[in-house]
This record gives C-alpha cells, structure tokens and sequence, in this order.
C-alpha cells in the first residue's frame, strides 16, 4: 500500500467534504492552477462580479462555474442548481463569448459523493441542443477525485494538500540509516526559528489598531510599527535562507513544508505593510476585508499557518521542539445543537455569557414566531441596560430582516472614527430554529467578512 498516497487522497476528500460556497471554489481553482499551468481564476470585482465565470483555461475556450451547496439531496437546493445554472451560463455567454469563444462549459458542483440529481443534467442537455457547438459537462466530486488520482503527480499532489507525515517520516528513517538524528542539529535550528517567528508575531500584534489608531500620533506610532517588522523580516530572511540551505539535501520534506511556510508568510505580510497605509475603503477594494479584519485576518492567518507547521513538525520528529502560539483573532461562529427540550436553557445560558464577557456592542435574535422563546426577565434587564437588543420574527420576512442588518452592521465608510468607534465591542446576532436557508446564511456570512459581528446558529438536532 502507498501510505503517502493514501494519505494525500484522505487529505483531499476531507477538502472536498468541508467545502462549502466560497470555500470550495476557492479551493477547486487552486486545484484546478495545479492542474493546468493556463488556467486562469477571475477574481469577483465590486459590483461586476467575475461575470458568472470562476476560471477558464483562454486558449482552450474552457470555462468553468462553481456551486457548493451543503446539502445537493435538498429539494430547494435542487431547485437553486438549477437556476444558478441557468443564470450563470446565460451571465457567461453574454459577458465573456465574444472575447474568449466559449467551446467547453464545466458546471462543477460539490455534490460530496452523493450524486447529481436528473433534473441538472436534464438541463445540461437541454442546454447542448440550445447551444450545439458548446460542449456542456458536469464535474461533480467523484470526476474531480478522479482527476487528482490519475492526472496528479506525487509533487502536484503535494502542493495541493501539503506534506504528509508518513512522506517525511520515511525521509527521517532513511537519513538516519547512516546517522543519528542527534549527529544534526535539527532541533537547535528549530529552537531558533521558533524564536524568531514569536518575536516577528509580536511585531505584527503591535499593528493592530487599538494600539495605534487612537493615539495622538498614531501617523508615528504606525510607522515605527512596520519600521521594525521589515527589520525584523529582513534580519530573519537570512536565519531562514540558512535553516532552507541545510535542509534542502537532508530532509526534502521537511525543506517543502518550510519554504512554503516562509513564502506564503511573506506574502500576507507584504500585503499588510502595502496596504496599511491606505484609505479604509481602498482596503476593501483591494482585499474584500474592512479595515480592521483585514489586519486581524492577516495576523491570525500567519499564526494558523505556523500552527499547521509546528503540528506537522513534532508529529514527523515525535517531539515538541516547535511551540504553538495561542493567539486567536478569529471572528465568533458558533453552531449549537438542540433539541425540544434544551433550546430555552441554551439561548439564556448563550445571552449570560455574553453579557460576562463584556464584549458587546448589541444583540439581535432572528426567531421562529411558532417556537415561543422565553427569556428570563433579569437576562433581559441586563441586556437592555447595556446594548440595543432586538428580536426579529424570522419567519414573516427573512430578507428584510438581513437587509436591515447589513445595512447597520455593514462597516465600509471613508471617516476612521465612524467605521472603529462602533466596533470596539462586538454585535453579536443569533439565529434561532431553522429561520435560515443556505442563500440567506451566506449573505450573513459575507456582512461578517466586512463588519465585526459575532454568529450563532442554533441548529436543531433531529435524531432527538
């Protein structure tokens, strides 16, 4: 049995089967940018959108439209397949035929092995007779498996899911045949890294805005802040160039994991320092982020990734020279399960524990009218001598009601104060029942990218 590949296919299916709306298509063009060296994403601009076109390959005339949906075997979900569809394939042909001549067109859907319903390839023949010289195809999860096992190298592989332990640990235990580990200073190197790297962290918490935004010279106080990350930076470029040298003949694995760390870390860093002296809607422009999540956001993605290594590493040497850092910047999501008899008893406890935290610029609750939620009146007491507070029927007009929330929690604005005052405490919004639909949650999943909301979402547990 091939272990490394076993556990690259492992790695990959759980991609698949976590991947929901943005999340999948971003991960199917990264897939897909392995795959073809030509093939080219189109990134969503404003207003534009990416014209109903995810990525195409410009010389083939191959074009290809991403939907993730998390349940395929749902008949709304069905119904909203299929005029996506339809929608996309009418936006694709009117925006982008005359430039590239459309010859193949790939609906790709996340179906998560459960298959593609009739009535979507139905429409997928229907639209072959409407268009005869456009070749029209489904991809669904078992022919995107099928490309990763038998068009993949091994390296392509790699790059797709990363390094796999059992890869590196055969690396280990052939190097080692001719000497001891001891014989090489792995761990000395790691020790110093894992040094450098929490001083470079500490750098970037310090750009954070509350430690500069509200100063009297904050221009000053932020400069001197990205002054000493780029010496810090630069100081540490040459740690690792050594650390990558030694490693590239001894351990190639381990080498790979690395330099992809470092190149990927340097990225989001850069954009940082590029972007941080920009307007607060030319940061939106640029990254989909408001202001403050932006910088948030690129700190807590160089603090997962290194997670990801340190885990990695101690699992490959089988100890823990590597430190995590328990820093989390992360945006609150919660999903509570419940049941007929625990909903009351786990809304109040939820309403208490945000009141303890103290992090709390409002609550909205979005009910069902028929469930009849009671709130203890000393929770409410609290709440309301504190934040706004207000609760929605959420089944009399679901889309008014995320209307009105992300015209209030909506935070791109060109004035500083407007957009941060506001923010320091969270708004915290909580769906109670089923008052949501997949459209619905992924608007209010796009209002927290640019706002500083917290979610909860109480999903009823139907086995009980």
């Amino acid at each position: 049995m091939d272990l490394v590949f076993e556990y690259q296919l492992k790695e990959f299916k759980i991609n698949l089967l976590m991947s929901d709306g943005q999340a999948f298509e971003n991960f199917f063009c990264n897939f897909m940018a392995i795959y073809k060296e030509d093939f080219r994403r189109v990134r969503a601009f404003g207003g534009q959108g990416d014209r109903k076109n995810d990525g195409f390959l410009p010389s083939r005339g191959e074009y290809y439209q991403c939907y993730a949906p998390e349940d395929i075997s749902l008949k709304r979900t069905e119904a909203y397949a299929l005029n996506k569809l339809n929608k996309d394939f009418e936006g694709l042909f009117e925006s982008w035929d005359t430039k590239w001549p459309i010859k193949t067109f790939f609906y790709v859907l996340n179906d998560k092995y459960k298959g593609t319903p009739p009535s979507v390839w139905d429409e997928i023949n229907h639209l072959e007779n409407s268009f005869k010289h456009i070749v029209f195809n489904i991809l669904d999860t078992d022919g995107i498996e099928r490309i990763f096992k038998n068009k993949f190298s091994k390296e392509q592989r790699r790059e797709l899911v990363g390094i796999t332990p059992p890869e590196a640990t055969v690396e280990l235990k052939s190097f080692n045949t001719t000497a001891k580990q001891e014989d090489y200073n792995l761990k000395g190197w790691l020790t110093l890294l894992n040094s450098s790297i929490l001083d470079k962290i500490d750098c970037l918490e310090k750009l954070n805005i509350k430690n500069w935004y509200y100063k009297d010279n904050q221009q000053t106080l932020k400069s001197k802040y990205i002054s000493d990350l780029k010496n810090l930076m630069s100081n540490q470029n040459t740690i690792q160039l050594s650390f990558l040298d030694d490693l590239k003949d001894k351990f190639p694995s381990l080498f790979y994991i690395w330099n992809k760390y470092f190149n990927n870390e340097k990225q989001i860093i850069n954009k940082l320092i590029l972007n941080i002296n920009r307007s607060e809607s030319q940061v939106f422009r640029n990254t989909d982020w408001d202001y403050q999540s932006f910088i948030t956001e690129s700190i807590s993605s160089v603090i997962n990734m290194y997670n990801e290594v340190v885990n990695l590493n101690n699992n490959i040497l089988d100890q823990a020279s590597l430190s995590k850092v328990n820093h989390n910047f992360g945006k609150i999501i919660r999903e509570i399960p419940v049941n007929d008899y625990n909903s009351n008893e786990l809304l109040e406890g939820l309403l208490s524990e945000i009141l303890q935290s103290g992090n709390l610029s409002s609550i909205n609750i979005i009910q069902d009218s028929k469930v009849g939620f009671v709130i203890n009146d000393d929770i409410l007491n609290n709440i309301n001598s504190i934040a706004p507070f207000r609760i929605f029927n959420g089944d009399s007009d679901i889309d008014s009601i995320i209307s009105f929330l992300i015209g209030s929690y909506e935070s791109i604005t060109e004035d500083g104060k407007l957009l941060f005052s506001p923010h320091l405490n969270t708004s915290h919004i909580i769906f109670l029942e089923n008052t949501l639909n997949f459209i619905h949650k992924e608007r209010v999943l796009k209002l927290q990218k640019r706002s500083n909301i917290g979610l909860y979402f109480f999903i009823k547990n139907h086995s009980n």
